[in-house]
């Protein structure tokens, strides 16, 4: 059985095989601990894919944009750690221009997006069949919230 565990430091990304006691680092550009001891493979699958949007060229986009901002990268690390379950659907990370995050999820006509902007803060927008249903531009997140968004994909 494997434990992983991860220190993310200048770069590196390490996991610890308990049985052959080997280490492997990945690079990303973000510079933090937490533990991801008790994560599943989907919650550390949508981390690194996090953790990569750090290596995006200044202009990724053509029209000027940085990489995620340390408070976006912060703030969606902290969003996959604390506030999704490992029995909750992962979401689709990509870069937002301007140095922002977006998490999004679909199923059917239902869609949630989790748009974390350059400072951190955080706005979302649930819609059906592209036609806005709720958002919440100064979206604070807690447990219950959380749930309940997810509650619209699963």
């Amino acid at each position: 059985m494997s434990y992983a565990s991860a220190i993310i430091s200048d770069l590196d990304l390490v996991h610890a095989d308990e049985e052959d006691h080997k280490t492997t680092r990945e690079t990303a550009q973000w510079s933090g601990v937490f533990s991801i001891f008790n994560l599943n493979r989907k919650r550390i699958k949508a981390l690194k894919s996090l953790l990569e949007l750090r290596n995006l060229p200044e202009n990724w986009d053509s029209y000027g944009s940085s990489p995620p901002t340390e408070y976006a990268m912060d703030a969606g690390c902290s969003f996959i750690v604390n506030y999704l379950s490992d029995e909750d659907p992962m979401p689709w990370v990509s870069p937002v221009s301007g140095g922002g995050i977006q998490l999004s999820w679909e199923k059917q006509a239902n869609e949630l997006n989790l748009d974390i902007l350059p400072d951190g803060k955080m706005e979302y927008l649930k819609s059906s069949d592209s036609d806005p249903i709720e958002a919440d531009e100064k979206f604070s997140p807690d447990w219950l919230k959380v749930q309940s968004m997810l509650d619209w994909v699963r």
